[in-house]
């Protein structure tokens, strides 16, 4: 996956692949962290032509959002339920760690938060 901040903005090949890669990912950390099916939402919200989009896994206990707009890392928080957007206080996980982990990597720190 490429996590260049900005590359995907007025280029819409990118994006797709963007969009492709991302739910790729989270999908993989859902199972990952044994989240049954309908347990969970998987979203890509696209957003403007000047963006990558905003990929989304929201389960019941937690909140996992990133983008290649501005902000080098995948934001991570608890909440309370698949309705609450606003959660716990925001954790971040870096691009770096996320390039040399991967899924693995962003499941242990999601089941780190969570403990």
């Amino acid at each position: 996956m490429n996590l260049t901040l900005g590359s995907a903005s007025y280029n819409e090949t990118a994006k797709a692949q963007f969009k492709k890669d991302s739910m790729s990912l989270l999908r993989d950390v859902a199972k990952l962290l044994g989240l049954p099916k309908g347990t969970y939402d998987l979203r890509y919200n696209p957003a403007g032509i000047a963006c990558s989009g905003d990929a989304i896994l929201h389960a019941d206990t937690f909140y996992v959002s990133f983008n290649l707009d501005y902000l080098n890392w995948v934001l991570v928080r608890t909440c309370k339920g698949r309705k609450d957007y606003t959660g716990g206080p925001n954790r971040q996980y870096s691009f770096d760690k996320l390039a040399q982990e991967g899924a693995e990597g962003l499941a242990e720190f999601i089941r780190h938060i969570l403990t």
